[in-house]
């Protein structure tokens, strides 16, 4: 594969800023402003441990943003919420953009991985619709495209770190837990074990351990908390036919044309990001049954699981 440098790697990372920069302002201004209030009273619920479940335990965000907050204040006293939350928009966007470029870089060139990232960039102005505080889905892509590398470069403690981390954020910690066992065991789980490779197996089962110790820590110290919505309520909404016509216009709007190189690219992907696949179902199973279908952004995080797919038909001569 042709590993020439196009570009500098400061005009790589100017670029991203400057594109976060610019889906930052559209989120803030689109999203952000029009129910500051709502954000901040939700936000107060967390910090105060009563809000409702699942967003009791999704802390990461709201603690950095409120430790954020206090340095602004020292700054510029006053109601700092939003220009804190402004910060956090950019860095957050520009890690996941960032982070899914270098992942991708694995594989393709840095044109090639450009254009993953900016794939990324724009379905993101679709998945700001239908909701009012939803800040740790920006920051979902960067860790499971982070995980996703240190899994392919078998970096298994800064993993179990960054597993710890993600769950502070969102549930969807497991996901990166369980895609270790994707490329290392599933695919020859008995040979595995008879070529005396169970260590594999031990670090998976300890990677899965840190997630459920954090999960259930969580709730444990925070107490139990009523669910906002029920699966059922949940499955309600989203079968309803305006619903449901909706929710076909965000998925296709979400990848738009890219969607189709998916299937097509597949065979010609690298072998890694083909076993990666597993994810696609594990998840969609998750969103069908706990999540409203429409809300196209909770389809983020898989990003770095999709686009190589997809990049692996535009680029067939450069994956290995």
């Amino acid at each position: 594969m042709n590993r020439k440098t196009d570009w500098r790697p400061w005009l790589i990372v100017a670029m991203l800023l400057s594109i976060s920069l610019v889906i930052a302002y559209q989120y803030v201004q689109h999203i952000e402003i029009p129910t500051v209030e709502a954000r901040r009273q939700l936000q107060q619920s967390i910090l105060d441990g009563n809000a409702e479940s699942p967003y009791r335990y999704r802390v990461l965000v709201p603690y950095l943003t409120h430790g954020l907050e206090a340095i602004l204040k020292l700054i510029k006293p006053g109601d700092t919420f939003k220009l804190a939350y402004a910060i956090y928009d950019t860095l957050a966007i520009f890690a996941s953009l960032t982070a899914l470029f270098y992942y991708l870089r694995n594989w393709f060139s840095q044109s090639a991985s450009l254009i993953g990232a900016l794939i990324a960039a724009v379905s993101m102005l679709v998945g700001f619709r239908d909701h009012y505080y939803q800040p740790w889905s920006l920051l979902e892509p960067a860790t499971i495209a982070l995980g996703l590398h240190l899994i392919y470069h078998k970096k298994f403690g800064w993993l179990a770190g960054l597993i710890a981390i993600s769950t502070l954020n969102r549930e969807t910690g497991i996901f990166l837990a369980a895609a270790y066992f994707f490329p290392w065991v599933l695919p020859n789980p008995f040979k595995t074990i008879r070529k005396e490779k169970w260590k594999d197996w031990l670090v998976g089962l300890a990677l899965l351990l840190i997630w459920a110790l954090i999960f259930w820590g969580l709730r444990l110290v925070l107490g139990e908390a009523p669910h906002i919505i029920t699966v059922k309520e949940s499955l309600g909404i989203s079968i309803q036919p305006q619903n449901l016509l909706l929710a076909l216009r965000q998925w296709i709007l979400f990848l738009g044309i890219f969607w189709l190189f998916i299937p097509l690219g597949f065979k010609a992907a690298p072998s890694f990001v083909r076993k990666m696949a597993w994810l696609i179902p594990a998840y969609l199973v998750v969103i069908m049954f706990y999540a409203i279908w429409f809300e196209v952004r909770l389809l983020m995080p898989l990003y770095p699981v999709l686009i190589p797919i997809g990049l692996a038909y535009l680029f067939p001569s450069e994956p290995v």
